[in-house]
């Protein structure tokens, strides 16, 4: 199944705009002391756009079927002989 990239609502790029860092709410370091390696402690991100990570800038996605985990084959145990090979009339 195919379905639209959520990160990047089907777009393939990603891009985010300028303004406070919102990583680091504007403070520049994280909350354990390092220097925030988005706006690399200037407290301002600075606008970008490049192409999404998630879908390789497809912006769409291949998600496994959930019945056949993408193998194309599903295996049920036929309801006439219950998987066992012999057919019974009751």
């Amino acid at each position: 199944m195919v379905v639209s990239c959520r990160k990047c609502s089907g777009k393939g790029t990603y891009a985010q705009k300028a303004g406070p860092c919102g990583r680091c709410e504007a403070k520049g370091i994280l909350a354990d002391g390092t220097k925030c390696p988005r706006c690399k402690g200037h407290k301002v991100q600075i606008a970008f756009s490049s192409p999404c990570a998630k879908c390789a800038g497809t912006g769409s996605l291949t998600v496994p079927c959930k019945r056949c985990g993408g193998s194309l084959q599903y295996q049920a145990d036929c309801p006439n002989c219950k998987g066992t090979g012999i057919f019974r009339r009751e």
